[in-house]
């Protein structure tokens, strides 16, 4: 409630959705629950990203049956056992050590051949499957500039870039995580650190919010700032 952004944003949902402003009061009583989901991604030294989503099926209609299917598998999985020998290996070397470090070691490694992944699938399994199930669409692409080689200028090297126009491209599993981040932005109107925390992307140099939050705040996600926006109805 001392959040006065929260609480517009969260009226002018309400009155998006239903017609009704609901009130202060009204909204200090409101209660959704989530569900945090916690990925280690192999890029950033094994960053731990985490985005909560709401239980609700009028807000995620698919988030209980993602939540069911990774509860079910989460304990069978490597993570667990990743977790233990990393806390293990740090504190025999006197050091903190990243998780991707920790996979790296003899140990680390017998742990992933033993153990099945949550989700054991691989991308190159799931393209042709994405391909077949959404034979005939595509999404677009905006203007970027691609690397095309690199040379030397006054002794120091530069990349040389192409442009490279706004296209339409066929839809593959990439698709998805640009559908995803449009809807945030679009339907649910998260932007900014907002949707970088989201997605798990590195925040920029001078970008909006220093990185150290990330190593110092421990739910990063709870001052994010977008929770409220996802509790739009979408049935």
């Amino acid at each position: 409630m001392m959040n006065y952004n929260e609480v517009f944003i969260l009226q002018s949902i309400s009155l998006m959705d239903t017609g009704v402003e609901p009130s202060r009061e009204e909204i200090s009583k409101i209660r959704e629950q989530a569900f945090v989901l916690s990925i280690v991604t192999e890029k950033r030294e094994g960053f731990n990203r985490k985005a909560a989503i709401p239980m609700n099926k009028l807000y995620e209609p698919w988030s209980e049956e993602v939540y069911e299917y990774i509860l079910q598998r989460q304990d069978k999985g490597p993570l667990p056992h990743l977790q233990k020998l990393n806390m293990r290996q740090s504190r025999n070397s006197g050091k903190p050590l990243s998780i991707l470090e920790t996979v790296k070691t003899k140990e680390g490694k017998h742990i992933i051949e033993k153990y099945e992944p949550i989700f054991p699938y691989k991308r190159q399994e799931i393209l042709p499957i994405t391909k077949e199930l959404f034979k005939g669409f595509s999404y677009p692409i905006a203007p970027y500039k691609r690397r095309i080689r690199t040379t030397v200028v006054e002794g120091k090297q530069v990349g040389v870039y192409e442009p490279i126009p706004g296209h339409q491209k066929k839809f593959g599993n990439h698709a998805l995580r640009h559908l995803r981040s449009t809807e945030l932005k679009t339907f649910f109107l998260i932007e900014g650190a907002a949707l970088d925390n989201f997605m798990g992307w590195a925040k920029p140099r001078g970008g909006e919010s220093s990185a150290m939050q990330d190593r110092y705040v421990l739910e990063p996600w709870k001052e994010a700032g977008y929770f409220p926006r996802l509790l739009r109805r979408r049935v």
